[in-house]
């Protein structure tokens, strides 16, 4: 007699047990109880608590389970074997198929796992080069004080050595700590004569209109140079409010 593999001594054994009806029904109480003690512990979920998703995969399950018993005994009254038959043909094991199917499924799941991770990896590589750009970017940023950022903004607008021909050009003249706008009319070496407006507000200036206030300024007074102020009426005008922030967060104000 040749040697049983172990999926016949399953089967045999199912056989013999599912003959003994009180077998049987044992077998049967002891599943129910596995089973519920599964539930009560979590290990199992019950087909009302699976989302839509396992529902369905569930009863997929159930369909092929069902297919495949009902295929078992159209094969078995197809080929089980007459009275007189003295040689009945032994069932095929499902066992080797059941494993290829098992090897198959584990291999498609480790190739989408692999595939979610070539993502993940390519998703986090241009995080980390952006991160690495904003670092060397903040690296080589010009980390300054606001009063020095300030200053380096006035000196774009102010020349280190005002000359001829700057003469006619506009200018904010600090006087009294106070900034007046005006226009350039002279420069002998380090002096500046300005024509200058008077305040009457808030960055608001006039011209005098008893005589022209026309000063000579050292150089150092002068803070920078301006575009013409905007007219706000037929008497009053305004420092660009651009330049006139910056002017007055060098005064500290």
């Amino acid at each position: 007699m040749a040697k049983l593999s172990a999926a016949e001594k399953q089967r045999h054994y199912r056989q013999r047990r599912d003959a003994d009806p009180e077998r049987r029904k044992g077998y049967l109480q002891s599943r129910k109880q596995g089973y519920i003690r599964d539930v009560e512990m979590k290990k199992r979920k019950r087909v009302s608590e699976l989302s839509e998703r396992e529902k369905k995969a569930q009863r997929k399950a159930w369909r092929v389970r069902q297919q495949r018993h009902r295929a078992g005994l159209r094969a078995g009254a197809v080929t089980t074997p007459s009275s007189t038959d003295s040689n009945p043909s032994p069932n095929v094991s499902r066992q080797p198929q059941q494993e290829r199917r098992a090897r198959r499924r584990d291999a498609q799941s480790n190739r989408r796992e692999i595939e979610k991770l070539k993502d993940e990896i390519i998703l986090w590589k241009r995080r980390y080069e952006k991160a690495k750009k904003r670092n060397i970017r903040l690296q080589h940023a010009n980390l300054v004080s606001p009063e020095v950022k300030t200053q380096n903004i006035l000196q774009e607008f102010r020349p280190n050595v005002l000359e001829d021909h700057h003469s006619g050009q506009w200018c904010v003249v600090r006087y009294d700590d106070e900034p007046y706008p005006g226009i350039i009319l002279k420069v002998e070496e380090n002096n500046v004569e300005v024509k200058c407006m008077h305040r009457n507000g808030v960055n608001k200036f006039f011209w005098p209109s008893s005589r022209d206030d026309i000063n000579w300024y050292h150089d150092d007074q002068i803070m920078c140079l301006i575009p013409e102020p905007l007219a706000l009426n037929r008497h009053s005008a305004e420092i660009d409010q651009r330049f006139w922030e910056i002017i007055l967060r060098q005064q500290g104000k």
